[in-house]
């Protein structure tokens, strides 16, 4: 699925992206995303950039990376932009969710 939220508010992307994992019981679903809404439930996170994988793993593993997604959740959750990313760069997470794992 290709961003299947871009343009809802947070509320409802919550609300969608739970239904979708509900329905998706027993199946393997690949969402393409630039948001970071629901990474967490994700079996699988790989963050590309400029057409490379540059982070793959689990989203607690990302995070313990300190690494672009550290940085990319920080900015996310705050006002201010990071100064570690670099606003005109587009990074895409290419996520898994393997039900029944």
């Amino acid at each position: 699925m290709d961003e299947p939220t871009e343009g809802l508010d947070r509320r409802t992307e919550q609300q969608i992206l739970a239904l979708l994992l509900e329905h998706a019981k027993d199946k393997t679903v690949l969402f393409i995303t630039h948001r970071l809404v629901g990474l967490d439930q994700m079996d699988q996170i790989c963050l590309m950039d400029e057409g490379e994988i540059i982070e793959r793993g689990k989203h607690q593993e990302l995070l313990a990376q300190k690494g672009v997604t550290l940085n990319c959740v920080i900015a996310s959750n705050s006002n201010h932009s990071s100064k570690a990313i670099p606003m005109y760069r587009l990074f895409i997470y290419l996520i898994l969710y393997i039900a029944n794992n």
